[in-house]
């Protein structure tokens, strides 16, 4: 009898801790998701704390810091060239490129006077006009001249110069009358620059004359000096004093 009220005083404490247990555990709420909730406000919760700290660390870029796109150069390259200076540099380079052409027809590729590079023409034709002198009478002589050049560069190595040959024809209108005169000579040129070039002569010389000149049939050395005067590439003006004839004209050449 006494062990009967034992097990049952022991399965009325069993029960009555199941049911104080059930009613708590009935007493509480559940709903799909509410076991994540907590986590998941934390962890939002850190990431606003990690963007407001990065963003206290960053600086706003100001539209006053941003390059124009209508400033210079310099402004959008950090520096080196402005575009009046590329402009510059390239007119400069289109200018020297011109001159260097124009160097290479007249001859003389140096800004410093009587140096630079022999012309590279090699012919030259023209005509001359002026007066000369027979019996001490003063007569009017044009003459027809030409030359080809046998020296590039002259007998002076250390500046610019060319040898040529030359021939000068052409009537001597002289008293009424009129003879014959002619000329075979070296001509020596020393170009000064792009414009003027000096020369001397060195040769013979001669007048043929009719009966009413005497039959005069003369031979004499031909010396003098003169200047060309470059008006375009290939045309020069031409000065000359010499022993029978003094005058001015024209060469083309080429």
């Amino acid at each position: 009898m006494k062990t009967h009220r034992k097990v049952l005083f022991v399965l009325s404490l069993t029960l009555g801790s199941f049911l104080s247990y059930g009613q708590a555990f009935a007493g509480l709420t559940f709903e799909p998701g509410t076991e994540t909730q907590p986590l998941q406000e934390e962890d939002s919760k850190k990431e606003d704390s990690s963007n407001h700290q990065l963003g206290s660390n960053l600086t706003p870029v100001q539209p006053q810091d941003l390059p124009s796109s209508s400033g210079s150069l310099d402004e959008l390259t950090g520096g080196a060239l402005g575009i009046k200076e590329v402009r510059r540099v390239s007119k400069s380079y289109s200018s020297l490129q011109g001159k260097t052409s124009s160097d290479a027809s007249l001859g003389g590729d140096s800004t410093e006077d009587w140096k630079g590079r022999p012309s590279d023409d090699l012919y030259t034709v023209g005509a001359q006009f002026g007066v000369g002198e027979f019996n001490g009478s003063i007569g009017f002589m044009p003459l027809a001249t030409g030359a080809v050049k046998i020296v590039h560069q002259g007998f002076a190595p250390d500046i610019n110069n060319q040898v040529f040959v030359e021939l000068a024809l052409g009537p001597f209108f002289v008293e009424g009358e009129v003879a014959f005169s002619y000329g075979a000579h070296l001509r020596w040129d020393f170009v000064k620059d792009l414009r003027w070039t000096f020369y001397g002569i060195g040769g013979l010389g001669g007048l043929i004359a009719g009966d009413a000149l005497g039959n005069a049939w003369r031979l004499y050395p031909r010396f003098g000096v003169g200047a060309f005067f470059a008006l375009f590439n290939e045309v020069w003006l031409r000065a000359e004093i010499s022993h029978e004839f003094t005058g001015v004209g024209a060469v083309y050449r080429f």
